[in-house]
């Protein structure tokens, strides 16, 4: 008798391997998503760092040469929990601004303003006299 060797997989091999596959490439598929949605999140926060540190630097690069208004008003204007207001003389022209920086609310990325509004009133405003 003589013994015959069948070539080839069987059925029931062959879905073993597909589902061994499968379940390989969806552990795959899901840690790459993971990956990349991890790398958005550390980009936009580095980011967010970036320009926090930007603004902070030019921030007291304003602040610190801060002096009394022309008509004698104290060097800070105001101060509450989302606006600053202080005096000095921005353009170095011995004129004394009114600067302000403001959070806008509701807070997005985008709406933290480096809102520096120079309040350059030269003749019309009081406190711009020296």
């Amino acid at each position: 008798m003589k013994i015959v060797f069948h070539k080839g997989f069987s059925m029931l091999e062959l879905v073993i391997t597909i589902g061994i596959f499968a379940l390989i490439s969806v552990f795959f598929l899901t840690f790459q998503s993971d990956v990349f949605s991890l790398n958005s999140l550390v980009t936009n926060t580095f980011s967010s760092q970036q320009e926090s540190q930007q603004l902070l630097v030019a921030f007291i690069n304003e602040v610190r040469p801060a002096s009394n208004s022309g008509t004698g008003a104290y060097p800070i204007a105001e101060a509450t929990s989302n606006a600053f207001t202080f005096y000095t003389d921005i353009q170095n022209v011995g004129v004394k601004q009114r600067i302000r920086y403001f959070l806008l609310w509701p807070f997005t990325l985008g709406a933290f303003i480096l809102g520096v509004i120079l309040a350059l009133l030269n003749d019309q405003n009081e406190d711009n006299y020296e």
